[in-house]
């Protein structure tokens, strides 16, 4: 419908307010009914139109939306507004050849709807069996992707602005683009998976990382979770909003009329909301303790048993990794990150020693490292190593202290980049670490 007045949305869904009684009258037998409120005896309903502001959907056969078509023209020329038959479809319409005759073909205006095997509906995909899942994603990838250029042009890159602020900003203005929707639609494990891939690619973006590289690391640094549990906890808070819904509200109508509700068969069903205790949890910031608790303990099991190294370095706990916020460099803090995502020491060429290949193994009794700087790191356990011990072993909280190995870290990674890359040329720091060292002596005075 094309708006013919300046009024807003809101104020045009006043100005058609009269027009739902007069399509119940031609209701097709078929149609659902509700109560017309909360009590079941205050008589039924039929539910063959919704309306949210300007975006109509009629529902019926053939016949009854024909006819209530024709109630939405006489309506329209009564109060001096018009539709848009351009902007209108018609979906599952009959597709016999009785049926596609002059008798049902659909028109407004005397212009001839157009059938549609999909509509978009308040930014919802529908097909003729109802929500289509496997249309949510085609539909919101492009705009996702687009912004995220947009965003990776203008700082959000590992040239720009900080990892932690980049991954604060693709969970503010990015993740919520093709969030919309999720929390009402039922995935299969692939299009949940195609879903993760949407994220895993935004976050390459983000850290100028390659096609099939992993994103686990980045999504444990920054605490950002994966899409699986995101849907899960989308889904959870719309199953209790239902449930706390007054009883005149169209969903509750529904839910309690209908004898098949997705609600009940899928919505109910996800893991996150079948863990929740008995009764659920009474205010938003309970809840929200509810749902990192959840987390944690996901995280902290999926880091001990995992097999991969990388992710199995990292801290096995649900907090954000101090190496993206302690007083550092660029340069320094660039260092650190690159460690943690596997980009140093990165492809296993030849080490300018000339002894082994570069790894993580062979740096351990690399001649080109100075020995004393390993002896300078915390002692680890067995099996862990030496540098990842140190990271994991930092002290939480911006205003911690430096630890006494800091310089020693800093400096031995500098000695592994020019290890990894001998034909670039990196200036040594003549204090490194020397930021968070003087941020710590200033608030010991």
């Amino acid at each position: 419908m094309s708006r013919c007045s300046v009024l807003s949305p809101h104020l045009y869904s006043v100005y058609i307010n009269t027009l739902p009684s007069l399509l119940r009258q031609v209701a097709a037998p078929a149609t659902h009914l509700v109560p017309s409120s909360g009590s079941a005896d205050a008589g039924m309903v039929p539910v063959n139109s919704l309306l949210f502001a300007d975006d109509v959907a009629v529902i019926g056969s053939a016949k009854s939306v024909k006819e209530m078509l024709k109630l939405c023209e006489d309506h329209s020329l009564s109060l001096g507004y018009r539709w848009n038959p351009l902007k209108c479809a018609v979906l599952n319409h009959p597709t016999s050849s009785t049926s596609s005759s002059g008798s049902t073909q659909l028109k407004l205006y005397g212009t001839p709807l157009p059938l549609v095997d999909k509509f978009v509906y308040l930014g919802m995909p529908f097909v003729k069996t109802g929500l289509s899942a496997a249309s949510v994603l085609p539909l919101r990838s492009p705009g996702v992707l687009q912004l995220m250029g947009i965003l990776n042009k203008i700082g959000v890159n590992r040239q720009g602005f900080s990892l932690l602020l980049c991954a604060r900003i693709y969970a503010t203005f990015v993740r919520p683009k093709f969030e919309y929707g999720l929390a009402i639609s039922k995935f299969t494990a692939a299009q949940t998976k195609e879903i993760e891939r949407l994220q895993d690619r935004c976050l390459r973006m983000m850290v100028g990382g390659h096609a099939t590289s992993s994103t686990l690391v980045i999504k444990h640094m920054t605490t950002l979770p994966s899409m699986h549990h995101r849907i899960d906890v989308l889904t959870t808070r719309f199953c209790l909003r239902a449930r706390t819904l007054p009883a005149s509200c169209l969903l509750s109508l529904l839910s309690s009329t209908l004898l098949v509700s997705r609600i009940k068969i899928h919505l109910d069903k996800n893991p996150l909301f079948l863990a929740l205790p008995s009764p659920p949890p009474s205010s938003d910031a309970r809840l929200k303790s509810f749902f990192r608790q959840y987390r944690e303990r996901q995280v902290t099991s999926i880091v001990t048993s995992t097999t991969q190294v990388l992710l199995r370095a990292c801290r096995p706990a649900l907090v954000v990794d101090p190496i993206l916020y302690v007083p550092a460099t660029r340069a320094e803090r660039s260092l650190l990150v690159r460690w943690r995502l596997g980009w140093l020491p990165g492809k296993p060429e030849d080490c300018p020693c000339g002894r082994d290949r570069r790894s993580r193994r062979h740096f351990l009794e690399c001649d080109l490292i100075p020995s004393f700087l390993w002896s300078d790191l915390p002692r680890c356990p067995p099996g862990s190593y030496p540098i990842d011990f140190a990271l994991s072993s930092l002290p939480l909280g911006r205003s911690a202290r430096c630890p006494p190995w800091w310089s020693s870290l800093l400096l031995m990674l500098w000695h592994i980049q020019r290890l990894c890359r001998p034909n670039s040329f990196y200036a040594i720091d003549s204090s490194p670490g020397a930021s968070w060292y003087s941020r710590s002596s200033r608030n010991s005075d």
